[in-house]
């Protein structure tokens, strides 16, 4: 697998033909622009979380149909579409996964649940991955890893002993709990016997603070003095301070990298519709600094 994924999100459900023909074109030329060829596609839902959404939701057309659009015009993309698995009922998960398959999809990134109270209708996610890999063994798994969350590196050992094969990290704007995770997940493998998995570096720039509050929103951790020097302008330089802060983190993830011998892929993420032209600046940014190493 490549290390430079773009994850984009499926147009709204409302959106005229027209406009969600353009939306597909402008992803295009991106992915024509930079010479990437992978693109994670969420599944966008109605989340249930303590605090209230400060973006109003609005419903997606699904991932996989945006997928097949957006192959129309880039015919050499590779799709990572994501399923919350958790949500459908085992039967509707296995046609969705049968589905896919023939689509062509070879890799696809599969989530659980966001509220553990909630008892949801599907497979566990465990289940789920254990189902794929046993009916599909072709079919390249991923999932989403967070690492700030308590016992993470048990976590991602419980999914990769079940078959998961890679992860996409959680919006990251600090370095420090990656490395931990990580340096601590590798010494877990050897003791395990298990081959350490591709981790993408999930990163986004933010333009205006309602990109900060949504990203807090959505569980992105940002450390007090990475939000204070991001928000204490206002609007102000946004763009250019948070892409100095990504400067910073990927100076850190780097040299770890070379020291470690790990290999990390990233993950762009645009997190907005109008934030689509500044992931141009992140893969650049990326690119430079590998052929340097």
């Amino acid at each position: 697998m490549e290390n430079l994924i773009f994850e984009t999100l499926p147009p709204p459900a409302n959106w005229s033909d027209e406009k969600i023909e353009k939306w597909c074109l402008d992803v295009c030329e991106l992915l024509t622009k930079e010479n990437v060829r992978m693109v994670n596609i969420p599944e966008i839902v109605q989340e249930t979380r303590e605090s209230d959404r400060n973006v109003q939701f609005i419903p997606k057309i699904d991932n996989m149909h945006f997928g097949s659009l957006i192959k129309q015009n880039c015919q050499a993309l590779e799709l990572f579409p994501n399923k919350i698995c958790v949500r459908l009922s085992k039967n509707q998960f296995e046609e969705w996964i049968e589905h896919a398959y023939t689509m062509g999809i070879r890799q696809l990134v599969l989530v659980g649940g966001e509220n553990s109270k909630i008892a949801y209708p599907g497979y566990t996610l465990v289940e789920a991955i254990r189902f794929v890999k046993s009916h599909y063994p072709e079919i390249k798994v991923g999932g989403i890893t967070i690492f700030t969350r308590k016992n993470e590196v048990n976590r991602l050992a419980e999914k990769m002993q079940a078959g998961m094969d890679f992860f996409f990290s959680q919006i990251v704007f600090e370095a420090a709990n990656m490395k931990q995770i990580l340096f601590n997940l590798e010494k877990l493998c050897k003791l395990k016997s298990l081959a350490m998995p591709k981790i993408y570096l999930s990163l986004a720039l933010a333009s205006q603070v309602r990109d900060i509050d949504f990203m807090k929103w959505l569980g992105v951790e940002f450390p007090t003095a990475v939000h204070s020097y991001l928000t204490e302008n206002n609007q102000e330089n946004l763009v250019e301070r948070s892409m100095e802060v990504i400067d910073s983190l990927l100076n850190d993830v780097f040299h770890f990298m070379e020291k470690e011998k790990i290999d990390i892929g990233f993950n762009i993420e645009h997190v907005m519709y109008n934030n689509l032209h500044y992931s141009e600046t992140l893969f650049k940014n990326i690119k430079q600094r590998t052929k340097s190493t």
